[in-house]
């Protein structure tokens, strides 16, 4: 997992660093290329941001999105950090970090309660890690400030990491055949694809009058109707 944060931590202060605001980073965003390195993709949501301008559009993918965009408050490029904090927290458990309507994820949110990284197993440096990109304070968050990706780089989960090596892409990228996974973890390079689709908070207008069972995906059928005479 931290090969992979750290690829997604290059991407997005890059982007920052060109007062982008991405706003839709998320696992279905993330494609690997031939040499084990992220690539991110679909820019439909992000935005150019001008250093102390917010923005105030509700954008981004439910699993991901931060309180402030929640509680529709004006934001700045800093909830791609949040994001990066939901992701490292899929990546290490397996699923997001809040789950239910936007109500039940704002309490959650605000209780800090983040049980399944209590789990056996996982790096106490990386709990600290997602446990303060998530934290429901802003002013106590990590990834907020202007050395926002710097001060996340140093953190300890990250202690000895070589950031130089990974933008040269010298870095030996993680194996992800079923030869090279450990036991009983899923060959991401064989399994099917499942048949749902991402639910973007941009449409949910258009399924208001028929919600899916899931806040996070979509059957083809329903993808097909917000679309229609598109």
């Amino acid at each position: 997992a931290k090969f992979y944060a750290a690829n997604v931590i290059a991407a997005v202060e890059y982007l920052h660093s060109q007062n982008v605001a991405f706003r839709d980073l998320k696992s279905e965003n993330l494609l690997l290329d031939r040499g084990g390195y992220l690539k991110v993709i679909d820019f439909g949501m992000s935005r150019f941001v001008r250093q102390g301008c917010r923005c105030t559009t509700f954008a981004g993918t439910l699993d991901y999105v931060s309180p402030e965009i929640l509680r529709q408050e004006p934001y700045e490029q800093n909830v791609d950090w949040w994001a990066l904090g939901c992701l490292v927290h899929e990546m290490l458990t397996g699923s997001p970090p809040f789950v239910g309507s936007e109500e039940e994820r704002l309490r959650q949110m605000v209780s800090h309660s983040l049980a399944e990284m209590d789990g056996p197993g996982i790096d106490p440096r990386a709990r600290d890690f997602v446990r303060s990109l998530l934290h429901p304070k802003l002013g106590k968050r990590l990834g907020t400030g202007v050395d926002a990706g710097y001060r996340i780089r140093c953190h300890p989960w990250f202690e000895g990491f070589d950031w130089v090596a990974l933008v040269r892409r010298e870095l030996e990228a993680p194996n992800l055949s079923a030869k090279g996974a450990p036991k009983g973890a899923p060959n991401i390079l064989t399994t099917p694809q499942k048949k749902l689709l991402t639910r973007s908070l941009s449409v949910r207008a258009a399924v208001e009058n028929d919600p899916p069972e899931s806040p996070r995906t979509y059957s083809p059928k329903a993808i097909d109707t917000f679309f229609k005479g598109f």
